[in-house]
């Protein structure tokens, strides 16, 4: 009998609003033992910048996910940061989470308010952060928050509005976009560098690959061998990013016009990527903003 689905929907109720009860029985049980690992990794990039591509790469070899567990977890990140629950709930939450799981790679965008813990609880795993310049971020961004907004569930349509609020200061004109189920220019580009800001910050340099996307086709090797793999072990199949973006981008300056895009990445991004990541200039050059 297959009992990860039963383990799963435990997992679930465990942080529902009405499980508790069922949080005190996986207390005291811990279903599963700390994982045997080869290796421990963790995606940690930014929405659209190359998640699934690193949990792919390295899944040929290795037990590896792109975003498990999501509605659970993104359920429990929002309430977390609405202050619904403790930070040691949370913490208790990561290592059941990660005992259910058991994954030697797992490339998630939304654990990075939750990179911080990780970082403690696992003090042997590795981080790779995957960047991609804000200009072009933002027209693949957009382009996802329209297929969520067209999914039947609505997990990941609260997580975003959550991700996305209060991130236009009180005075300031927002910038909309044409479209009314995307979020002002400023909430983009604010969480662009609180999320890039938030990765540095937690994690110790020499546990941390940052890759920038436009270069990870060229830097699968070290990727491999940071993580602590053979790069023949690589499945490069999976590096399909490229050709993902081209078929599916949308335009920042058709919905917010392309002066305020320029003003609003030079304003709120440049500043902080020229005192903590100015090899991304030439990126941003390209694209007509630096």
């Amino acid at each position: 009998m297959n009992k990860e689905p039963f383990k799963r929907k435990l997992l679930d109720l465990a942080f529902s609003n009405h499980g508790s009860q069922w949080l005190r029985f996986l207390r005291a049980h811990r279903w599963k033992p700390e994982p045997m690992r080869r290796v421990h990794a963790y995606g940690v990039g930014l929405p659209r910048p190359g998640t699934h591509s690193i949990a792919g790469l390295l899944g040929r070899s290795l037990r590896s996910e792109h975003e498990p567990l999501a509605a659970t977890t993104l359920r429990e990140i929002r309430l977390w940061q609405q202050g619904k629950r403790t930070d040691e709930t949370h913490r208790t939450f990561l290592l059941l989470r990660d005992r259910h799981l058991g994954f030697e790679v797992e490339a998630s965008h939304f654990l990075v308010y939750s990179t911080p813990m990780l970082a403690e609880l696992f003090p042997r795993a590795r981080f790779v952060f995957t960047v991609r310049e804000p200009a072009s971020w933002l027209d693949s961004e957009m382009t996802q928050n329209l297929v969520t907004d067209a999914l039947p569930g609505r997990e990941w349509r609260e997580y975003e509005e959550h991700r996305y609020s209060g991130r236009v200061r009180p005075g300031e004109t927002p910038v909309l976009p044409a479209n009314a189920r995307l979020f002002p220019l400023q909430a983009y580009l604010r969480y662009w560098v609180d999320h890039c800001d938030r990765i540095l910050k937690a994690v110790p340099p020499d546990r941390l690959l940052l890759v920038f996307t436009h270069e990870l086709t060229q830097r699968v090797d070290e990727v491999a061998r940071f993580v602590g793999v053979a790069p023949d072990t690589l499945d490069l199949s999976s590096k399909q990013l490229d050709s993902n973006e081209k078929r599916r981008r949308g335009d920042a300056a058709q919905e917010f016009g392309r002066d305020r895009v320029v003003q609003g990445i030079r304003e709120i991004c440049l500043p902080w990527i020229q005192a903590q990541l100015p090899a991304l200039i030439p990126a941003l050059a390209e694209r007509g903003v630096a």
